[in-house]
Formats: C-alpha cells, sequence, structure tokens
C-alpha cells in the first residue's frame, strides 16, 4: 500500500510538472476583437476645417483650406490667351511645341481655340496637377515644371496678418497661422472652442 501511494503521488508530481513545461495558448473559445478604428483614432488630434468644420486628418487639413476657401496660388491655362510663356524669348507652342505664329491658334491641333473661347474663371485651376490633367486631356501636351510656374498667380493673401480664433494671437503669415492652429488642435481642441471674434484686431 505503501508502495502505491509513492508511485500515486510520484505521478501526480511527474503530471503536474509536465503541464507547467507545456506552452500556454489562449482559450480558443475567447473570440478576441480587434481593435475598431473609431478606438485607434480617438488618441489622435482631431483637425477640423476653421471654415467650414470638416473634420480631416493633419495632412489633409491645410490643403483643404488653401485649395477649398483660401487658395494662394493658382494656375490658368493661357493666362494671357495664348500657350507660350511670357518671360521666355522662345516664341514656341507650349502644346505642340511648333514656332508661335500670329496665325497659329488656328491650325494649331491643340484646343487652343477651345480655352480661347472660355472665360479665365473656366481655365482657372486650384491646383498644379489640375492643369497637368488638363493639359493632357484638352491640349494633348505634357506640360513641364516650367510651364506650371510660368502660368502660376500668387494671391496677396499670402502675407496677410491673421488672427487665431482659439486665442487671439496676431499671426504674420499663412504659414505662421497653419502651425500655431495646427498646435492647437494638437492639444485636443476643436472647433467649439473658437471665436470669430478672437480673429480681428480690437
Amino acid at each position: 500500500m505503501g508502495y502505491l501511494l509513492l508511485h500515486d503521488f510520484s505521478s501526480h508530481c511527474q503530471l503536474h510538472s509536465n503541464e507547467l513545461a507545456k506552452p500556454q495558448f489562449d482559450d480558443p473559445r475567447v473570440i478576441k476583437r480587434p481593435a475598431t478604428k473609431d478606438s485607434q483614432t480617438l488618441s489622435q488630434p482631431q483637425f477640423q476645417c476653421t471654415f467650414c468644420l470638416m473634420k480631416l486628418s493633419q495632412k489633409a487639413w491645410k490643403r483643404h483650406e488653401e485649395t477649398q476657401h483660401l487658395p494662394l496660388r493658382k494656375w490658368i491655362c493661357m493666362p494671357n490667351n495664348l500657350p507660350y510663356r511670357n518671360e521666355s524669348a522662345d516664341w514656341t507652342c507650349l502644346f505642340c511645341h511648333n514656332p508661335f505664329y500670329e496665325d497659329h491658334p488656328t491650325y494649331c491641333e491643340r484646343g487652343i481655340q477651345q480655352c480661347q473661347g472660355r472665360s479665365l474663371d473656366e481655365r482657372t485651376f486650384l491646383r498644379a496637377d489640375h492643369l497637368v490633367q488638363h493639359g493632357k486631356t484638352v491640349h494633348k501636351a505634357e506640360l513641364n515644371r516650367d510651364d506650371l510656374r510660368a502660368w502660376m498667380m500668387k494671391s496677396p493673401l499670402k502675407q496677410q496678418e491673421w488672427g487665431c480664433g482659439f486665442c487671439g494671437e496676431r499671426l504674420k503669415t499663412w504659414k505662421v497661422r497653419a502651425t500655431h492652429i495646427a498646435a492647437h488642435f494638437r492639444t485636443g481642441m476643436d472647433m467649439s472652442m473658437w471665436s470669430d471674434d478672437r480673429c480681428h484686431p480690437p
């Protein structure tokens, strides 16, 4: 009997030791739910357009305000109604790259007259890539960086002074404004705390 008890105790210890040595696996009956998108973004700062209150990612916020509400730059197809660069002494059509003569628009097959018949607003773009796409689809042309630079118009708003609707601080340029307001959003502030009255000097 004593031998049996000793044998049983020894077997029990060996079994317990084997259980401890086994790797521990999660219970397959327990369903783990992946973190939801909402829970992942709760800790991220919420950026909002200070004009239309749209919620945006930090990356899209500044671009949205500039292009949708206060464009600092715009690109016009043929701002002087002709497809060449004003600062260039080389009078070459930017669409077909042939020498530009007075009657060129009448025989160039790149849609010059199509745009000449439109108002400037109808051929104005708030993003350079949109003008590039216009050049491809309407004029069958590849506009390069120099072409885009020649047809870009800057807005005087770039150097205008701005006020912060969160704290009232005066901001000298649009770039300074964007950096300053982004810092407020990163601290957790939102547009419910914004006051347009603070944007104007007393």
